[in-house]
């Protein structure tokens, strides 16, 4: 039985699928596989750019600057991760301590009833708040992400089949990355690739892309696909090398933030050899590569700023002028409590003497 399946993965944004690529064990397989890794590293772009929209959330990382590891959630502030802890008791007992949040640790008590076929699971749960971790925060957190691995990449790999069956391909020519990317089997296909020259012509500083570009080349026999994920990752895989196919060009343009599916201008012409060396373990380019995720966490940091100052002003005028009935006009005194409230929230917002310190250490 055939499933939908994400060409671009859902857990950053992919709207383009089809019902036509894989059989349903297959898709679920490979999406808590290999998908799952490239999520857990991808993910972060997509809450730092405000366009998460996937039910599952995968577990991004921090640290503070004394080296304590917490979470982050969905509006990117540190929270302790859950602890689970257990103590054996006379009669072959076990008693759990969760240290969560309520939702959490219901979520933890339901997995221990499934595991041990419990039958009043909540019976003795005692539930303990405490305040939440930001409100003790001091200092810079630091995000512990990464980005490669074999496994991440056999699914930019998988991407790269999918969008050129996709887009009308030929299936005999894929069969060579396939063991590749279902069984890890071979060398590797998939590497990053920033090149001195981009390869959007016509790219825009302030617009955030999917993008997929698949290529066969008779004349240098090569099959291979240039991938972009939120601009600033960037691969290059190859998928056939020994093509016979006709000369084939393919390409889809998300616009991330807006939406929508584009147009774009690009070029793409790579060689045999430099294909080659590049999937061998040539450099990347450091200078490109600085500049396509700055400017993506520019744009990322520029809209949280955006929504974040929108929403505290939003609740300042909750706490004062909507206090009042609807269509009287403002007063001096009304508008006076508004910047009180609206000052209230920026406070906490402004940078702290330690900071400021630690600023000036480090120039």
């Amino acid at each position: 039985m055939r499933s939908d399946e994400h060409i671009f993965p859902r857990c950053i944004v992919g709207k383009i699928k089809s019902g036509d690529l894989l059989c349903q064990e297959c898709n679920s397989t490979l999406g808590h596989t290999i998908d799952r890794v490239l999520c857990e590293q991808l993910e972060i772009y997509a809450y730092i750019l405000g366009v998460k929209d996937s039910e599952e959330r995968f577990p991004i990382r921090a640290t503070f600057s004394n080296g304590t590891v917490v979470g982050l959630n969905a509006d990117l502030e540190p929270t302790l991760p859950p602890e689970v802890t257990t103590e054996k008791l006379p009669g072959g007992k076990t008693r759990y301590g969760i240290s969560a949040t309520e939702e959490k640790a219901q979520e933890i008590m339901q997995r221990i009833e499934q595991k041990h076929k419990m039958k009043n699971p909540n019976s003795d749960l005692k539930i303990e708040t405490g305040e939440p971790l930001r409100s003790t925060y001091s200092g810079r957190v630091k995000i512990l992400q990464k980005l490669g691995g074999t496994t991440a990449l056999r699914s930019v790999c998988k991407t790269a089949i999918d969008f050129y069956l996709y887009a009308g391909g030929d299936p005999q020519y894929v069969g060579q990355s396939i063991p590749y990317v279902v069984h890890g089997n071979g060398r590797d296909r998939t590497t990053f690739y920033y090149p001195d020259t981009d390869v959007l012509t016509d790219r825009d500083a302030d617009q955030i892309l999917h993008a997929v570009i698949a290529q066969g080349d008779p004349d240098e026999r090569i099959l291979y696909s240039y991938i972009e994920f939120f601009s600033g990752v960037r691969y290059i895989t190859l998928l056939n090398d020994n093509y016979a196919g006709e000369k084939f060009t393919k390409s889809y343009f998300f616009d991330v933030l807006r939406n929508i599916e584009v147009n774009k201008e690009f070029s793409l012409n790579i060689s045999r050899d430099s294909l080659q060396t590049l999937l061998a373990g040539s450099a990347v380019s450091a200078k490109q590569l600085e500049l396509a995720l700055h400017n993506l966490m520019r744009i990322g940091m520029s809209r949280r700023d955006n929504d974040r100052f929108d929403a505290i002003i939003q609740d300042a005028m909750k706490d004062s002028l909507e206090r009042y009935p609807e269509g009287v006009p403002i007063t001096r005194e009304m508008m006076g409590e508004f910047i009180d409230e609206l000052i209230k929230r920026i406070i906490p917002l402004l940078p702290r003497e330690n900071d400021l310190l630690d600023s000036e250490d480090h120039k």
